[in-house]
C-alpha cells in the first residue's frame, strides 16, 4: 500500500515537472525598456490598455495610430467581457512570445545564412 501511494506520487511529481518544462518561451529583452527585444512588453502592454497616459508624444501617436484601426482599439483591450483575453499579464505573456519567436527567427538567419 505505501509503495503504491510512494509511486503514485512519483508519477504526479514527474508529470509536474514534465508539465513545466514544455515551455520553450525563453525571456527575452526588458518590460519597460526596448534593448535587446523587438518591443518592451510591459510598457507596450500599458501602452496599448491606457493611451492616455503616454508622456512621449512621438510614441502616443505611433500607439494612436495602431489602435485606429477597429479591430484593435482600447475599448476592446478594456472591455469587460473580454478581460480574460486581454489582461496585462496575458498581453505580456503574447508579447514575451512574440519576442522569443523574433529573437528564434534572427538567431537561425544569421547563423543559417547560406540559403540561396
Amino acid at each position: 500500500m505505501i509503495s503504491f501511494l510512494l509511486l503514485t506520487l512519483l508519477f504526479v511529481f514527474l508529470f509536474l515537472i514534465v508539465k513545466t518544462k514544455k515551455e520553450g518561451l525563453q525571456n527575452y529583452g526588458y518590460p519597460e525598456e526596448e534593448k535587446d527585444a523587438p518591443v518592451a512588453y510591459k510598457s507596450l502592454a500599458n501602452d496599448l490598455k491606457y493611451p492616455s497616459m503616454i508622456e512621449d508624444s512621438t510614441k502616443k501617436e505611433d500607439i494612436e495610430n495602431i489602435l485606429n484601426d477597429v479591430r484593435y482599439n482600447n475599448d476592446i483591450f478594456n472591455h469587460r467581457s473580454l478581460q480574460k483575453y486581454y489582461t496585462n499579464s496575458v498581453i505580456e505573456e503574447d508579447l514575451k512570445h512574440f519576442n522569443n519567436t523574433s529573437n528564434i527567427i534572427l538567431y537561425h538567419y544569421n547563423n543559417n545564412n547560406n540559403a540561396p
